[in-house]
């Protein structure tokens, strides 16, 4: 972390990329801090950029091949998935996708359901096939569990 501090002293223009690669640190190193700098930087750099709003979202929760955290504030994902969604209007179907696994996570099932097919059918129809099969087997999880 001080060679970040260094290297964003150094090249100030590079500050969103350094923040991004300081919270994936702590990701893995301090839950607690690495849940407040995603707080900050969703109501600072990332406030009115719906993709790195969905970054910091999806990063946090993703517990596919040993990603996510173990204990990330809910309450902060789901705050931050839905003003991605805001953003860009319920446009987009990977950030719904997000919102809905976000929810789900929360524990509101019935919702992330609700929410996860319209990002399904919000998926433009050159989406890749895998993305298309992740989000129709995530949507399957969710209904399992209602």
């Amino acid at each position: 972390l001080k060679q970040l501090d260094a290297l964003e002293g150094e090249f100030p223009d590079m500050k969103p990329q350094f923040q991004m690669a300081r919270f994936q640190v702590l990701m893995r190193s301090d839950e607690a801090a690495a849940n407040k700098l995603a707080g900050e930087l969703a109501d600072g750099i990332g406030k009115n950029e719906p993709g790195l709003l969905n970054q910091i979202a999806w990063t946090m929760i993703d517990d596919t091949q040993g990603g996510g955290m173990k204990n990330p504030d809910l309450d902060l994902v789901v705050k931050i998935a839905t003003r991605a969604v805001e953003l860009t209007k319920r446009d987009s179907g990977e950030i719904l996708d997000t919102l809905a696994y976000a929810l789900f996570r929360k524990g509101q099932v019935a919702e992330a359901v609700k929410i996860q097919e319209e990002a399904i059918q919000k998926l433009p129809a050159n989406a890749p096939k895998q993305m298309r099969d992740e989000m129709t087997a995530r949507l399957a999880t969710m209904k399992a569990k209602l």
